[in-house]
């Protein structure tokens, strides 16, 4: 019985989906690079996590029981979770978020000049997701 969820279930998984993708495990042998006996013993370990059986094989061919196809549309639902993590990761990695503070000095934020508002447009065009809060004093109070 699955009490908790390790690395190595992962892999199990994978290989599962593969071999499901590849519709058994003779033609799954070229993508996972494994020979048939190395994937034969990948999915009984993870039949054995489990607790039950997730596929028949024999000479009958590769076919997966009821719970062997509850088990592939869980692992999908898992593998796209993980995928969906990784974009929002490598996403958030150029991102800016929270607040930024910016003290300007009156004379400049008042001087026509300085397009501090062009600025301050781009800056929210580019980062939305950035809070900007403005103060503007004198040169000495900054």
């Amino acid at each position: 019985m699955l009490r908790n969820f390790t690395d190595m279930d992962l892999r199990l998984l994978r290989i599962f989906s593969i071999v499901v993708k590849c519709g058994g495990f003779t033609a799954a042998q070229a993508e996972l690079n494994m020979s048939q006996s190395n994937i034969s013993t990948h999915i009984s370990g993870l039949e054995k996590r489990l607790g039950y059986r997730i596929c028949e094989r024999g000479k009958g061919g590769f076919r997966l029981t009821e719970k062997g196809q509850r088990i592939l549309k869980a692992s999908s639902v898992l593998f796209g979770a993980m995928d969906a993590f990784r974009n929002e990761a490598q996403d958030l990695a150029g991102l800016l978020v929270g607040d930024l503070y910016l003290g300007l000095a009156d004379n400049i934020a008042t001087l026509p000049t300085s397009r501090i508002d062009a600025a301050i447009a781009r800056f929210y065009q580019r980062e939305h997701d950035m809070h900007l809060h403005i103060f503007v004093n004198s040169p000495i109070e900054l």
